[in-house]
């Protein structure tokens, strides 16, 4: 017989356990209001794919949409609705690079009702060639609407530099992809289905209206059918071992160039240092005031100008046993060497220079205030953040623990991480643009840089 285990309750917040079928639930209650959200991820997103088929994932998540053996799509839509949940929160999957995510929301008293149809789907996905056709057209018209974003583009090749050639995590060519997509079969379905899509690979998050030990009691009898292997292994990313400075796509029609700096950071959330990381990137680039990013932009009015705020992206995220940084804007072509020049010159300051006392006490302040805001301040943030915690190896409260990295961290721990973590003056650049924008990234690259040094870069990469 198994004996149920208690749940671990961390800091008061979150509870963790490990049902009988294999299923790992985390459990954050709160009475706010009437409402429970399910949030949760199975190791099964690109990364896991055959080699060779690089869009059996994005199918099997389309199909996870489709129902089960009891409800069809539109039949379950209906089923929601009678319930009162808004389209926007009824139950969906998504593929995503690392797993197959899925999402809603509903009353507490609707809890055991969405659950099933959570498990249905899960358990008794239709494996027949009407339903994987229409997975596979909506999973091509899925890949067609996120290639038509120049951003998209740009992360794809910065992660082509970045990961080693033969890397799960390195992202495949989107015609590769659409080619596969196209060719999947019921048995290619089978077979990951068998592989992936099963309880030791699932992560569940349920945050609001209800108790941990109630949580865990109707997951089990919703689930008590949905059956596998107890474990599943976890796959890591591998950076490439030949380092990529520059990298061009080039574009004929653009109005504007898009400019990327990135690296992996051999840290995860689950380390004391990521605190410190955290508060390092946020010296450089992601302070709303301090960064030294922003106060160069204010000393050039003219530099500011030409670059688009509103479509400035910077971010620190978790991927496997790293951590991906990135800066990305668009700016007019006529500004790309100024802008490129100045981001350079603050990377290499920031390595030679590290943070300052004064710098340090802003910012971790800072931090350890809009953290909350941004990841705490709605149920569904709590239940979002704590699952990609989780997945990315966190402590059941990943949240805390980042909270604490923040608190412990020093002046000296976070110049230490630069040297020998962070290293931006390492940041791989992306150009997206013009022929004219790219070649004065390349003439640049051989003229003395702003700190007086004047060594040449590789050669360019350019990958289409």
């Amino acid at each position: 017989s198994h004996r149920r285990p208690r749940p671990e309750p961390i800091h008061g917040r979150i509870s963790k356990r490990v049902l009988r079928n294999g299923v790992n639930l985390l459990v954050f209650q709160s009475h706010v209001s009437p409402v429970v959200h399910i949030t949760g991820a199975i190791e099964a997103g690109d990364v896991y794919n055959p080699p060779d088929k690089p869009g059996v994932s994005a199918v099997v998540a389309s199909l996870l949409n489709q129902g089960g053996a009891k409800h069809t799509r539109a039949q379950m839509n209906s089923l929601q609705d009678d319930l009162g949940i808004p389209s926007q929160h009824m139950l969906r999957f998504d593929n995503k690079m690392e797993w197959i995510e899925f999402q809603a929301s509903c009353l507490s008293k609707d809890f055991g009702s969405e659950l099933d149809l959570l498990a249905e789907c899960l358990s008794t996905a239709s494996l027949d060639e009407a339903t994987l056709e229409r997975s596979r057209q909506e999973a091509l018209a899925v890949l067609k609407k996120s290639e038509d974003s120049m951003n998209q583009k740009v992360d794809r090749v910065l992660m082509q530099c970045l990961l080693a050639e033969k890397s799960t995590y390195c992202p495949s060519d989107p015609s590769d992809k659409s080619k596969s997509i196209s060719a999947v079969s019921v048995g290619d379905l089978q077979k990951f289905f068998a592989a992936h899509i099963i309880p030791g690979a699932a992560t569940i998050m349920v945050a609001g209206d209800i108790a941990p030990d109630q949580a865990a009691a109707m997951i089990e009898r919703s689930f008590a059918a949905w059956s596998g292997k107890p474990t599943h292994q976890k796959l890591h990313a591998k950076e490439s071992v030949k380092r990529v400075l520059r990298t061009a796509i080039p574009a004929k029609d653009l109005k504007k160039s898009t400019v990327c700096f990135g690296q992996l950071v051999p840290l995860s959330p689950a380390q004391a240092d990521y605190g410190s990381l955290l508060i390092a990137e946020g010296v450089l680039v992601s302070h709303p005031m301090v960064s030294r990013f922003e106060k160069q932009l204010a000393k050039s009015p003219a530099l500011e100008a030409a670059i688009n705020n509103s479509e400035m992206q910077t971010g620190l995220d978790p991927l496997s046993n790293l951590a991906k940084w990135y800066l990305t804007f668009t700016v007019e072509p006529t500004a790309v060497p100024s802008a490129v020049q100045t981001v350079k010159h603050e990377l290499r300051q920031l390595s030679r220079l590290g943070v300052t006392a004064d710098e340090f006490t802003e910012v971790r302040r800072y931090l350890l205030g809009s953290l909350g805001v941004k990841d705490e301040s709605t149920l569904h943030r709590v239940a979002r953040n704590e699952l990609d915690l989780a997945e990315h190896g966190a402590t059941v409260d990943g949240y805390a623990a980042v909270v604490a990295g923040l608190k412990s961290a020093t002046v000296d721990s976070v110049n230490r991480v630069i040297r020998t973590a962070f290293k931006p003056e390492q940041a791989t650049l992306v150009t997206a643009g013009a022929a004219q924008s790219i070649r004065s990234v390349r003439t640049q690259s051989k003229e003395p840089n702003a700190t007086g040094a004047g060594a040449a870069e590789p050669p360019v990469k350019s990958r289409q």
